[in-house]
């Protein structure tokens, strides 16, 4: 029998426990949650069933609290006195670490006022602890708030859509002409990326979209409806237009779509990734393959401790690796699953692949070989992302457009094994992308405005129908809308739900103005409108008169080309003229071990290099040389409210050889016509 002592030390632990999960659920459960709940759509990539989210919220609630009881009960064994202290300690650290997350992002202070704010709440809570009983009993009440925390996620209904055991019934419907459809939809990849500046594709970067091209019909004044996937590719799979009230992009939240349309007459082989848009009952093999170590309880686990990381009060990242950025580890297997995939049939079948390219982070270059860079983009700032200023922007466009190379990369695969199985000729082959993304200096990366709209709303849309081999550019004013009514009217299979689109085969819409669904709530439509309006005349023109990256003599070394000084690329140093001495100083982020790399290896961490600048003014020019060859370019840019100097920038992964490599950066000015170049002290 448990005797009276051993009652009563029961129950200290049980409060000591209750203690810790009030103190946590404040600092830890209520901003998780609160992150989630305010965006659900970032949970859908995980395949989550309805046990894997209440499982979820009872690790998150009691785990950690557990974790730390069980330190104490073990700290008991030494001493009863040092447990209580390890405990009050606990706690202490819990509300400082409440304090400083509060003074982080609800005051926006200054490292500063964060350790003060933290150091405040910790002393304040210890002496709390050792003094007033009270205080441990008003705690323990406490601690139901992190049960109303949860209940209050799961009474937010897009929760529940996200459950991957979305079942769906697929209609019924009558196909009159049935052909395979084989549908790659690239993310973050606007129209004017492809084109050459005279509103051809640019066959010299992008050979494989070129090929696609010139046997396809080629749709260049499409617009996508919103800057944000989990409201554009519902739109483009459903053709209704969104709204932002929508759910998150799963079978629950959108029950029409290509796939409940063709899933009762057709073999599915689907490649989500963000979405969850086929049924499970529909798509269940192919959801099941899509399965990983980010998918279901482990998945959402993972991506708690990058948001905890995130949250934290000194942690500078503002590129967790939960949501899109996690997935994109994974982005080339992906593809390279999805064209693996395409195998003969003798039924009809839909091979359908959304991938996360060239959506940023932009680590990956023509072969699809990874620099592993994964942050967002340097020199944006704001809740908006906006460029800093225009070398920035440049400089991001330049990485966009290296991972551009690898969509063409990804693409040459699919058409590849298309021809492999002898599947390309016969196949109705859609090719198109989501939505866009901008580089115009001072605007938002992905939030629609008069300046950058062209780029974020102008998509490319290719539709190569079976047995098509003549190429041909159909410039009629389009709408991602009017995708699924394009294939719909390509099969000859009627859509059972009213849609907003209209197929490209028929009779065209009157140009007018196009509509893009706001991806921040600072974008206030007109009163009454739940859409932003642009012109859609003004948005074909910028598209097609869009000025492309530089072109050289040497168009395969073009897009490592950035900045005033581009000319000096592959040159020699030393051919440059006598190099000046300084004491300014450059530092390198990260460690390449000295450059020592295998140039032919999968991963490439030494192609990309950034870090911090000493004694140089703002906007300095940078040049770069690998083995005594000018290899790449930056610029010192001065990020807002600091005073510190950043670079960052790309090399050319040919410059790099077997071994040992010599790394060397420099200023470059031009006096008189002359080209000075400084020498920088690594330090």
């Amino acid at each position: 029998m448990t005797n009276v002592g051993e009652r009563s030390e029961l129950s200290t632990f049980i409060g000591r426990w209750l203690e810790l999960v009030a103190v946590l659920g404040l600092a830890i459960v209520q901003p998780t949650l609160s992150f989630f709940s305010s965006d659900v759509a970032s949970l859908s990539p995980l395949k989550l069933s309805r046990i894997d989210i209440l499982l979820f919220l009872v690790i998150l609630i009691a785990g950690p609290a557990f974790a730390l009881i069980v330190i104490e009960l073990l700290v008991r064994l030494v001493s009863s006195k040092a447990s209580r202290i390890t405990h009050y300690l606990f706690l202490s650290f819990g509300f400082g670490l409440l304090f400083s997350e509060f003074a982080r992002h609800e005051m926006n202070s200054s490292v500063q006022r964060i350790v003060l704010a933290g150091v405040i709440g910790a002393v304040s809570v210890f002496l709390l602890s050792i003094r007033k009983e009270w205080f441990h009993s008003y705690l323990r009440i406490l601690s139901v708030t992190s049960c109303i925390f949860a209940f209050l996620f799961l009474a937010n209904s897009d929760v529940w859509k996200i459950s991957s055991a979305s079942t769906v019934p697929a209609y019924e419907v009558t196909i009159k002409k049935p052909a395979r459809v084989v549908m790659v939809v690239f993310d973050e990849l606007p129209l004017n990326g492809l084109l050459d500046g005279n509103g051809n594709v640019d066959a010299t970067r992008y050979p494989a979209f070129a090929e696609l091209a010139s046997g396809s019909t080629f749709f260049r004044n499409l617009s996508s409806v919103s800057p944000s996937t989990p409201h554009a590719l519902p739109a483009m799979l459903s053709g209704e237009y969104p709204s932002r009230n929508d759910g998150p992009p799963t079978a629950n939240s959108f029950p029409d779509s290509l796939f409940t349309l063709l899933g009762s007459k057709y073999e599915m082989n689907v490649h989500q990734t963000v979405e969850s848009l086929c049924p499970v009952n529909v798509c269940r093999e192919a959801n099941d393959s899509q399965t990983s170590s980010r998918s279901g309880l482990t998945g959402i686990l993972s991506d708690s401790l990058e948001f905890m990381q995130y949250f934290a009060p000194f942690k500078t990242t503002r590129s967790p690796k939960f949501g899109i950025p996690g997935l994109l580890d994974d982005t080339i297997a992906v593809g390279n699953t999805f064209v693996s995939s395409l195998e003969p049939t003798q039924v009809p079948r839909l091979d359908y692949l959304h991938v996360l390219i060239p959506h940023q982070p932009w680590r990956y270059f023509g072969d699809g070989r990874d620099n592993t860079e994964a942050k967002q983009a340097e020199g944006i700032v704001g809740a908006q992302d906006r460029w800093i200023n225009r070398p920035s922007a440049e400089a991001g466009r330049q990485r966009f457009l290296l991972q551009m190379q690898t969509a063409d990369w990804l693409l040459q695969k699919v058409i590849d094994r298309l021809k492999e199985v002898d599947a390309y000729d016969e196949s109705l082959i859609v090719v198109t992308a989501d939505h866009g993304i901008s580089f115009a200096p001072g605007q938002p990366q992905r939030g629609v405005t008069k300046q950058n709209f062209p780029e974020l709303m102008w998509v490319p849309l290719f539709v190569k129908q079976p047995s098509q081999v003549r190429p041909a550019v159909d410039a009629r004013p389009a709408q991602t809308v009017d995708v699924l009514p394009t294939i719909a009217a390509s099969l000859q299979v009627d859509i059972p739900w009213d849609v907003d689109g209209i197929s490209l085969y028929g009779a065209p819409r009157d140009e007018g103005m196009r509509p893009s669904l706001p991806n921040y709530r600072s974008d206030k439509p007109k009163t009454g409108k739940e859409f932003l309006y642009f012109s859609g005349i003004e948005g074909q023109a910028a598209t097609l008169s869009y000025t492309p990256w530089a072109r050289s003599s040497e168009p395969l070394t073009d897009l490592y080309r950035l900045g005033p000084f581009s000319d000096l690329f592959g040159q020699t140093v030393m051919s440059l003229g006598p190099i000046a001495k300084s004491e300014a100083g450059i530092s390198l982020d990260g460690d390449h071990g000295q450059f020592i790399e295998d140039p032919l290896a999968d991963k490439a961490p030494w192609t990309y290099v950034k870090g911090s600048v000493q004694g140089l003014r703002p906007g300095a020019d940078l040049v770069i040389a690998v083995n005594g060859r000018v290899a790449g370019f930056s610029r010192a840019i001065k990020l807002p409210d600091t005073q510190r100097l950043r670079y960052w920038g790309n090399l050319w992964p040919n410059a790099f050889k077997q071994g040992v490599n010599e790394v060397r950066f420099y200023s470059a000015k031009s006096e008189n016509g002359k080209i000075i170049l400084t020498k920088l002290v690594l330090r």
